[in-house]
């Protein structure tokens, strides 16, 4: 199980040892006779029940990327679990403090964590999908960019090293995201591409150069048609 989660619900049983140790180790038989002890107490148990269950929701994901965008939401479970102790507590064993009061602050401690978990899982949704489609757009000029860098650190001597270098260089500063509208290029920088890569291997030097000024030609041609549709 998630560790996050499993110190939260460590700190959940000792907030609610906590208000059962403040609310029966008072004089008990001054509480029960109060009015609405027993409908408060269940209340508050159903606040910490659901309090616990919000936790799950923002802690129970083991990825670290998601960890980061619920920061605020984990500082907002954390403080209204404390409000609900303190609140209840209070309400259950201070006798001028009405306990329907105490329930009241708990389950809207329980309200706001709830509608902040909704928020969040639905921006998280959205920002986490926008992300993978980043990734997806731009996974060519990134693997042919870290393919460009083997041939650098492979290159057989210093001219295929230098050419490498070139293309190395027009890849890393290249727009990174691709479209259908940029498909047929696309399709063109990788055949050039591998054709590039075919004689740096074959260490011809002549067919290397012609190879890099055509596929830097190419991914210029493509930063322009980037540009325009910006």
């Amino acid at each position: 199980m998630n560790k996050k989660f499993i110190l939260y619900a460590v700190v959940w049983c000792v907030c609610c040892i906590i208000f059962n140790a403040l609310t029966f180790l008072t004089p008990v038989a001054f509480n029960v006779v109060r009015g609405g002890f027993w409908t408060g107490y269940v209340f508050i148990l159903i606040a910490f029940v659901g309090q616990l269950a919000c936790g799950y929701a923002v802690l129970g994901n083991e990825s670290p990327q998601k960890t980061f965008y619920n920061v605020l939401l984990i500082i907002i479970v954390y403080a209204c679990l404390a409000m609900m102790l303190v609140s209840g507590a209070i309400c259950m064993i201070v006798p001028f403090v009405t306990i329907r009061r105490g329930a009241a602050i708990c389950v809207t401690m329980l309200g706001i964590s709830v509608i902040a978990v909704l928020a969040a899982r639905f921006a998280v949704g959205t920002i986490s999908e926008t992300d993978e489609e980043i990734m997806t757009k731009s996974f060519m000029i990134r693997s042919l960019t870290a393919e460009a860098e083997h041939l650098v650190s492979s290159a057989s001597d210093s001219e295929v090293r230098a050419e490498s270098e070139r293309i190395y260089d027009a890849l890393r500063y290249s727009d990174p995201i691709s479209s259908t509208a940029l498909a047929d290029i696309d399709g063109q920088i990788q055949k050039q591409f591998k054709a590039f890569e075919e004689s740096a291997n074959a260490g011809d030097h002549e067919l290397c150069k012609a190879n890099a000024d055509s596929l830097i030609s190419l991914l210029d041609k493509r930063n322009k048609q980037c540009r325009l549709k910006k």
